[in-house]
């Protein structure tokens, strides 16, 4: 299949200082560029007016009926709740932390230990099935480590409008026909399109309703038929009717990066430099997700960063029915969730929890990683004693900013 490893992974920043309104530019003719801000302009527009409606009681947000409270998640909502109540703790490893070695390993792997041993997490990720504040978010999820997967709608009161697609649909909105004999388009992995760089999704969404496999260009290049991945300025998400995940300023974000594979496509287990918030626009992705404290068991080949903050596990494939007898011991041995994700619905997968990606049909997805002072290192506190986490104290300005932002009604 069309496998992303190493090579074709987006380059990641764990200490970044980029400007996420200047990099991974993509340039409109200046009738699209003023196409594009209208759009933007009406998209805004309309998330304040969603916001007005629910607000006043005007719009509702339907639950499932057999939805229920949970009272270790701060009482909210989850349709899948008897299901995340009866799911085993996560176990720590065997040996104490003082006999690990953390030798090459990501920075922050030493803390994750003792966090995880110290509050125990469930061996499973719920599906929220309610609107959620901001403090709501970071209180119960984000400053616990904890993976929760949130529906589109629920998050409207928040602003946010993108909405799942399939695949036909999204043709019809980038209508392409490839003519005779006509030079096929190529997309760069890092940049958009290349040669005239006007993004026009229409040739990827056609290789993918054809279920092609990925090809490549000349060897050295780094032209695709479709994004496997793409960096795009956040103003092309409105290409796609996607808002940016409502949880922090868009400034403590990097680059959003647009993902497209057929039923092929997968990425080789590893885990993140930072918190992940990942929207699902069309098909299904299945997830193979372990949390932070299997790292010893899955013996890590490389991590890479400033901080160590890439990994890449030694068990590439941890689906494969022929996989060898070593990865089969580590798998057998490894506890994890599997988990599909579906059109519609935004995962959030903190820094440290290792995961691989196979997808069930052709897919596209966008994603958004955190940046700078926004990372895990404040985002889960040294001390896990403490009960005021997160500790801002190396990013005091941010700090205020990110708090803010989250206090905001």
């Amino acid at each position: 299949g069309d496998s992303t490893d190493r090579e074709d992974y987006p380059v990641q920043n764990d200490d970044s200082t980029v400007d996420s309104a200047s990099a991974g530019d993509v340039v409109l003719d200046p009738e699209s560029e003023s196409q594009l801000e209208e759009l933007n302009s009406e998209l805004e527009m309309e998330a304040v007016e969603v916001m007005d409606a629910l607000r006043s009681g005007d719009e509702k947000v339907s639950v499932g009926d057999f939805s229920t409270q949970v009272k270790s998640l701060g009482n909210l909502i989850f349709s899948d709740a008897a299901q995340y109540e009866s799911a085993p703790d996560v176990r720590p490893p065997v040996e104490a932390i003082f006999q690990r070695n953390y030798r090459g390993l990501w920075y922050l792997q030493k803390v994750h230990d003792q966090f995880f041993e110290q509050f125990p997490h469930k061996l499973y990720i719920p599906h929220l099935d309610q609107p959620i504040s901001r403090k709501q978010f970071h209180e119960v999820f984000r400053q616990t480590s904890t993976p929760v997967v949130m529906k589109f709608e629920h998050l409207r009161n928040l602003g946010v409008l993108t909405r799942g697609w399939t695949i036909k649909e999204l043709r019809e909105r980038f209508p392409y026909q490839p003519k005779p004999g006509a030079k096929k388009l190529a997309y760069h992995a890092k940049a958009g399109l290349a040669p005239d760089a006007q993004l026009d999704l229409g040739p990827a969404l056609y290789e993918l309703e054809q279920n092609n496999k990925l090809s490549r260009g000349a060897k050295g290049t780094t032209l695709r038929n479709f994004p496997r991945n793409l960096m795009i300025k956040p103003k092309y998400l409105s290409l796609l009717d996607a808002t940016f995940p409502p949880f922090l300023p868009r400034s403590q974000f990097q680059v959003p990066t647009l993902w497209m594979g057929t039923t092929t496509a997968d990425t080789k287990l590893h885990h993140d430099c930072c918190d992940n918030f990942v929207m699902m626009i069309a098909g299904t992705k299945r997830w193979t997700i372990a949390p932070p404290s299997e790292t010893h068991e899955l013996k890590p080949v490389s991590c890479t960063g400033k901080h160590q903050s890439l990994c890449w596990s030694s068990v590439k494939y941890p689906n494969d029915p022929n996989m060898s007898q070593r990865d089969r011991s580590i798998m057998d041995k490894l506890q994890y969730i599997t988990l599909d994700l579906k059109a519609g619905e935004m995962l959030y997968l903190p820094s440290g929890w290792w995961h691989h990606i196979e997808n069930l049909d052709p897919t596209v997805m966008v994603n958004f990683w955190t940046r700078g002072c926004s990372n895990s290192e404040v985002a889960l506190d040294k001390d896990p004693t403490r009960s005021d986490r997160p500790d801002f104290n190396k990013c005091p300005r941010v700090a205020s900013k990110v708090a803010d932002f989250i206090n905001m009604a």
